[in-house]
């Protein structure tokens, strides 16, 4: 008999080849997604013309809007749309209510823009459908003849039931985990519906301009593109043990091994599953049979007792594939790794959780060498906890600005910094006081005489992104405090505070300074 070895890297291979098949159909569902993203988009920007001519309109003017007439060559488009839909009962319905003697003489905006958004959601729901489709049955008899290939050399006795494909159809068929493929791609499909209705209605209503919408929309199609993902990759990791599993059965093998991958992007779940042996009547996807969890890259394999001369692939700490013995578990081989490897894999558990922080921060921070993308954001995040804690900070005090406006620095907009501030006093080698303070500035964030400029700019943007203290007044008006995160030239964040005096009119700056905070602990 060949090693398990041999017959566990023909599996992997399977699942490789899988995995490209799921890469082709995301690719078709990736075009479904930005044409009907296109569309959508341009569709909001055609009915939304009347609005962007108008201004501050009540909610009541903009529904009258809304209620009007739209222009006819809508109705003809609309038309071409619904042609495109695939068979089924939202194309039935939106073909009735068109073909309506009336509708095309009295269809309004909004009946226009939400059979647009159906038209789209519906076709790109039948795209995915058929991409999806056509994988799981490439995979699925891929999968049968590889397991009837390799169970004949192995000397099996086989009593294969069917061509490649009768399993998949029988397991297709069957549904898993509340439902199937079909109503899961309909239930995000309506779902998709829903929500862009919602976004585009309510911003027609709001008086969000088309920029804004569009920006809105295309959140909603990337995240409608990560279902669809997430699906495919789901659905093909079930049917490709399922199907592996039933061949076995049908060879008369009895039990079945859990194979986790040996490397970083392992969840503890499945870790938690490698190598275990299972009966094949015990199967019960979700517990003892893959996917555990969506995106599961777990397989099943026969089970044979490992020698001590077999191997099986793995990955170390640089990511590069190595062998280790075959009777290695999960568990084992994640004892054996070292300190990075450990912040590797907690960065990889935490990549959705991470990504929506990611997102959370960009959108109120802006742009920062920690911010720049979600890998920089990463790395501050696990390997620089200084600079991370001054994200933290940056986005709590500017957080608290923006859900209390009245924190604000009166004039922020038109506050000032005058020259002398910098030339005379912090970059002025004669004036101890300012000094000191501007070589703590040179030191941490590389602003000195040279470019100062660049450091009062920075001081003014920042005037209108921070909550504001009142610490006193005097004859020339109200004394304000501003507690900045600036980040510099040198990728090193500095708490920074900044004091103002402002009246009426006017708000300028009286002095800057580098003031040090504690991880974790607001300066005070």
């Amino acid at each position: 008999m060949a090693p398990l070895t041999y017959w566990q890297q023909r599996a992997i291979r399977r699942v490789l080849a899988a995995q490209r098949q799921e890469d082709n159909a995301l690719v078709i569902i990736r075009r479904a997604v930005q044409r009907a993203l296109a569309e959508i988009q341009d569709a909001v920007e055609r009915i939304g013309r009347n609005f962007q001519k108008a201004f501050d309109l009540t909610p009541e003017q903009a529904q009258e809007m809304l209620d009007a007439p739209a222009d006819h060559a809508e109705y003809e488009r609309l038309l071409r749309e619904i042609a495109d839909m695939p068979d089924g009962p939202e194309r039935v319905r939106l073909q009735a209510r068109a073909s309506s003697g009336a509708y095309a003489y009295r269809i309004s905006r909004e009946e226009a823009m939400r059979a647009y958004v159906e038209a789209q959601s519906v076709i790109l729901g039948g795209k995915t459908k058929q991409a999806l489709e056509t994988t799981l049955l490439k995979v699925g008899a891929a999968e049968a003849l590889g397991q009837r290939a390799e169970l004949t050399q192995a000397g099996a006795v086989a009593s294969f039931v069917g061509d490649n494909l009768s399993a998949t159809r029988e397991i297709l068929r069957t549904p898993w985990n509340g439902g199937d493929y079909s109503s899961r791609i309909w239930g995000n499909t309506q779902a998709l519906r829903k929500s862009l209705d919602d976004t585009i209605m309510g911003g027609f209503l709001s008086g969000r301009s088309s920029r804004m919408m569009a920006a809105d929309i295309a959140k909603q199609m990337s995240m409608a593109y990560y279902q669809a993902e997430r699906l495919v990759r789901t659905e093909v990791n079930r049917l490709q043990n399922a199907v592996a599993l039933k061949e076995l059965l049908n060879a008369g093998i009895l039990e079945y091994e859990w194979l986790a991958t040996l490397d970083k992007r392992t969840c503890s779940l499945c870790g938690a599953m490698d190598g275990k042996v299972f009966r094949i009547t015990e199967a019960v996807v979700g517990k003892t049979l893959p996917p555990l969890h969506p995106y599961d890259r777990c397989i099943v394999v026969r089970h044979v007792a490992a020698t001590v001369e077999q191997t099986r692939f793995a990955r170390d700490e640089q990511d590069n594939g190595i062998k280790v013995p075959a009777s290695t578990t999960y568990e084992q081989w994640s004892a054996q790794q070292g300190s990075q490897f450990t912040v590797q894999q907690k960065m990889q558990r935490n990549l959705s959780s991470d990504q929506a922080q990611y997102d959370t921060y960009r959108k109120l921070l802006g742009k920062n060498v920690f911010t720049a993308d979600f890998k920089a954001f990463q790395q501050a995040k696990y390997y620089n906890a200084q600079a991370y804690e001054m994200l933290k900070l940056d986005y709590k005090r500017r957080n608290a600005l923006a859900s209390d406006p009245l924190l604000a620095l009166p004039n922020a907009n038109i506050a000032t910094a005058a020259p002398e501030k910098f030339t005379r006093y912090l970059f002025n080698p004669e004036h101890a006081d300012g000094w000191a303070k501007g070589v703590a500035f040179d030191s941490r964030l590389g602003y000195n005489v040279n470019n100062w400029e660049e450091l009062r700019d920075a001081i003014l943007k920042g005037a209108v992104s921070y909550p504001s203290t009142l610490k006193g007044e005097n004859q020339h008006g109200n004394r304000y405090e501003q507690r900045m995160i600036l980040y510099g030239i040198k990728g090193t964040p500095a708490n920074v505070l900044v004091g103002w005096l402002a009246d009426k009119d006017s708000t300028h700056m009286t002095t800057a300074y580098i003031k040090e905070v504690k991880p974790g602990e607001e300066a005070n």
